[in-house]
């Protein structure tokens, strides 16, 4: 039995995944897997998809609020309350969709203010040089963050300001071969040799 999504925009069936494959997210999943590689509780911890589903929907209705209050009195009530009627602007499950590969065609406001959640450009999740080049500086932040997580940003930073002189293709590069250098140089935790040594 094939069950259909409801999508903003309609009805989706959803993306036939022959047995057995590897779940492949597709470009938007991998591109929001990043962000969340990226964006962190402040105890390091990841947002679950619950999280990032309520963030953004939070983000969403704050803004529609702000408008409605800039309205003539009258109809500010009215569409106040429209809000407060309203159903978030995502769940839990859509992000989970999203981050699974069932669903790559979100309405572009969920597009706008999943950008404005993880701090990036919309431009970041469409194709294209500057979409392109947010994304580049989400790969090279992310690969810092793990390198820093992991103990392995020791001169990683002043490396990373040296680079700044390098087109951005240039220095992620350039800091892929520095972090990867950077771990297999690190002794392992517990004092034994590395494997194959």
């Amino acid at each position: 039995m094939q069950h259909n999504f409801f999508h903003l925009g309609g009805f989706m069936p959803p993306r036939a995944v022959p047995h057995g494959a590897p779940d492949d997210p597709g470009p938007l999943g991998r591109k929001v897997l990043s962000l969340i590689r990226l964006k962190k509780h402040p105890s390091g911890a990841k947002y679950t998809q619950k999280e990032i589903a309520e963030g953004v929907s939070d983000l969403y209705r704050k803004d529609r609020m702000e408008e409605a209050l800039r309205l003539p009195e009258g109809e500010r009530e009215i569409r106040l309350a429209e809000i407060e009627r309203e159903p978030p602007l995502t769940h839990r499950t859509y992000i989970g969709k999203i981050l699974n590969g069932t669903t790559d065609n979100p309405s572009l406001v969920i597009i706008e203010y999943l950008a404005k959640w993880f701090g990036v450009s919309p431009s970041y999740f469409f194709p294209g040089e500057e979409g392109d080049k947010v994304a580049q500086e989400v790969e090279l932040l992310t690969m810092l963050q793990e390198a820093k997580e992991a103990g392995q940003l020791e001169g990683l930073s002043v490396f990373a300001r040296l680079t700044t002189a390098l087109t951005p293709d240039a220095a992620r590069r350039v800091m892929q071969i520095a972090i990867l250098t950077a771990k297999t140089a690190r002794p392992p935790e517990n004092g034994s040799a590395p494997e194959g040594s």
